[in-house]
């Protein structure tokens, strides 16, 4: 089953380093990043990602193939995460995901593709 899935992410950067462009090169690395990961994952298609320069957030969706919405929802979150290591990003304060209490919608989108 294909699964679209979009998250909402928020940003900051030390001071100094928190410019208009710095973020549209993380954001444009983190695109790229995606891209590549589609391009070697058969069950990930359709990346996308759009963000406010001003706001310094960033919206990131993708379908996912997956058996369950919570097998779709770990690997994208899971994608998303990679993608945002491998542009330089951190993330440690990345919520983890848990499937025992069922599929949590807070943050992510969930619908069948």
């Amino acid at each position: 089953m294909k699964f679209h899935l979009t998250t909402g992410l928020g940003f900051t950067a030390p001071d100094g380093l928190d410019t208009s462009e710095n973020f549209d090169s993380f954001t444009d690395s983190v695109t790229d990043e995606l891209f590549e990961l589609e391009d070697v994952n058969e069950n990930i298609s359709d990346s996308d990602v759009a963000a406010s320069l001003t706001d310094r957030t960033m919206n990131v969706s993708m379908v996912i193939e997956a058996e369950t919405g919570n097998d779709a929802a770990m690997f994208f979150l899971n994608t998303v995460r990679t993608a945002l290591h491998a542009a330089g990003g951190g993330t440690e304060s990345w919520p983890e995901f848990k499937t025992t209490r069922g599929l949590t919608r807070d943050g992510i989108e969930l619908a069948d593709a």
